[in-house]
């Protein structure tokens, strides 16, 4: 030790009465704890006059090994943090909100508030002082809203998938369907709908929502049809006209813009206008699917020992010549062979080849 005891001649030789004696500092120094520690604990408590090794006396400054030790009685017999700061107790990890908060990429006062009614356990700091240690279960389930992965991004569509749950960034989304997202703000206040995550979106961090629990709110249905913009199937679908006024673009700039994003997207628009009669019969627009990925033009099936390829009416068209429209009454009269394959059909163009030569 750097600073001892010397022999007094008023009998407090702690040498002679078996014990060691040193300063707060050199306590601390070695018992690994800080110095501030050692004066808490032993505040109150009357030292002992010395002289150190270096012939300097000090008054009051030197406390008896067992005096210490008693006083310190509580603090060591705490678990020690690792270099990294945890605390490995019956196989559960434990770290400080600090710690948690660099290592989950969350805020240090989400931590505090979140676990401040949870008492963890009391642990000795790489620094020496006590602190308080909550382990990584009950972080995870207390802050689960605000860990987010800082490799999640936010599509242009503002939709993303966290956990099976679809959730949208209210900005994004809100632009991407002529939305203002102060209405969605609006339904995430009045609903009081947690964060459910986090995600980047271009440089930002942004809060994810429950999707539907947002889309289906009345007013923002009612603004999405004024829009032209329906969710058929979990499907996005816009009408044309209504969606490019919503937009302020011409109707032919929109398709444009359609067809660009989406190539071959043309080739589902009978299909689609089919089926938008049957829904929205007052609706006769063209509908096309705004964000779903382009469906295979062709299709080659095996049948027995042969193969069949089928073909979408607008790749039909392509092959034979003919408009698909007279190849699907033909076709439909005539029974040719067709496929359902995610809301597309697919016609036999071996069967429509000879329609098209006899029509």
């Amino acid at each position: 030790m750097s600073e001892v005891i010397e022999p007094k001649d008023d009998g407090t030789d702690l040498e002679q009465l078996g014990e060691r004696g040193a300063t707060k500092a050199t306590w601390a120094k070695e018992l690994q704890l800080a110095v501030k520690l050692l004066h808490d604990q032993l505040k109150g408590l009357i030292g002992i006059d010395g002289k150190t090794s270096r012939g300097k006396v000090l008054f009051g400054a030197f406390y008896a090994e067992s005096v210490v030790r008693q006083a310190l009685a509580d603090v060591l017999v705490l678990p020690r943090a690792d270099e990294n700061d945890h605390i490995i107790s019956a196989g559960t990890n434990y770290a400080r909100a600090a710690t948690w908060a660099r290592e989950l990429g969350i805020l240090e006062a989400t931590i505090q508030k979140r676990v401040k009614k949870i008492e963890g356990i009391k642990g000795i700091t790489r620094g020496g002082t006590v602190g308080r240690y909550h382990s990584e279960s009950t972080i995870r389930e207390r802050c689960v809203n605000a860990i987010w992965d800082k490799t999640l991004r936010v599509p242009p569509s503002g939709e993303i998938t966290l956990e099976n749950v679809l959730c949208l960034g209210l900005k994004r989304f809100s632009k991407a369907h002529g939305l203002d997202d102060k209405l969605l703000h609006e339904v995430v206040s009045a609903r009081k709908l947690p964060v459910l995550g986090y995600a980047l979106s271009g440089k930002n961090k942004t809060a994810l929502y429950e999707r539907d629990r947002i889309i289906f709110d009345e007013r923002v249905q009612k603004k999405l049809v004024e829009n032209g913009i329906y969710l058929i199937e979990n499907e996005w679908w816009v009408l044309l006209k209504r969606y490019a006024k919503s937009k302020h673009v011409s109707i032919g700039r929109m398709r444009k813009e359609m067809h660009e994003k989406h190539p071959g997207i043309h080739t589902k628009e009978i299909e689609i206008n089919r089926r938008v009669q049957t829904l929205f019969p007052k609706d006769q627009t063209d509908l096309l699917i705004a964000t779903r990925a382009p469906k295979p033009k062709k299709l080659r099936i095996r049948n027995g020992n042969k193969w069949q390829t089928y073909a979408t009416a607008a790749e039909v068209e392509r092959i034979t010549g003919k408009n698909h429209s007279i190849i699907r009454r033909y076709g439909l009269s005539q029974r040719v062979p067709t496929l359902q394959r995610d809301g597309v059909t697919y016609y036999q163009v071996e069967a429509c080849k000879a329609i098209a030569v006899t029509s």
